[in-house]
């Protein structure tokens, strides 16, 4: 899957960095954030898919904040970051304008 494809190559990208992870289903992209020094990971998804998200997380032993993201009403997150991942997240052409719109909300102007 392209989120284990992204999760290789992060580690220059992040360091000292905030993070965020759009539809991040397991959250490994972003769990490799963290552990590549992202100074703050946020893995959002849809409210049932959270506790998965919790659960890899403390698995691993990884302090990162996990929070419900409705890409349909994207300013609900009320933080931008310096740093936007987004892998394998949307597969119907409905979606694709609601994520640029969510990426555009959460992205740092000078990220």
């Amino acid at each position: 899957p392209a989120s284990a494809e992204l999760a290789l190559h992060v580690a220059d990208v992040v360091r000292g960095r905030s993070v965020v992870e759009l539809g991040a289903g397991a959250g490994l992209a972003g769990l490799a954030c963290a552990v590549n020094g992202a100074v703050r990971v946020v893995l959002t998804d849809l409210p049932e898919n959270l506790p998965l998200l919790q659960r890899n997380a403390a698995r691993n032993g990884l302090d990162v904040s996990v929070a419900a993201f409705d890409w349909m009403a994207p300013n609900t997150l009320g933080e931008r970051f310096d740093v936007v991942l987004a892998a394998d997240c949307v597969f119907w052409p409905e979606l694709f304008e609601p994520l640029l719109d969510a990426i555009e909300a959460v992205a740092r102007p000078d990220g």
